[in-house]
């Protein structure tokens, strides 16, 4: 699953598979993606802006 955040020159790109390979239940896996995704990217954007 492949999910991309931005704000200003900022992108960030997050990435999530099983780590047994399923392919099952990508709903689940999307909701542990997006906090992480957000976070990282919140931090990243207070980097940028100095």
């Amino acid at each position: 699953m492949r999910s991309f955040a931005g704000t200003g020159r900022l992108l960030v790109v997050g990435l999530a598979q099983w780590s047994d390979g399923r392919a099952a239940d990508h709903g689940s896996l999307t909701g542990r993606l997006r906090p992480l995704l957000g976070s990282v990217t919140e931090t990243a954007a207070t980097h940028d802006r100095g």
